[in-house]
């Protein structure tokens, strides 16, 4: 009976592209998931990196002012006068 291997043969096909295309979409569910992870993880990082620079250009300008303070009596002498006529 060759007609029914074909007919069984047809069912077995349409079977099969149903369970790719629900692979398929599923795949997709699954990358557009993972994609907004990544999004996130990327934001957190960047945020994180932003702090961090932020800290280490706050120690370097101290560290700047503080070499130029200790390194300048010029500098010393004017900022003592400039707070002491600013706030006495």
């Amino acid at each position: 009976m060759p007609s029914d291997d074909i007919c069984m043969l047809l069912i077995l096909a349409q079977t099969a592209n149903q369970v790719l295309v629900q692979y398929v979409n599923r795949w997709a569910e699954l990358r557009e998931v993972a994609d907004k992870k990544k999004e996130g993880l990327q934001l957190a990082h960047d945020v994180n990196t932003y702090h961090i620079e932020c800290q280490e250009t706050a120690v370097s300008d101290c560290d700047d002012f503080a070499s130029l303070f200790l390194n300048s009596p010029r500098f010393c002498h004017d900022m003592l006068l400039h707070y002491f006529r600013k706030y006495f």
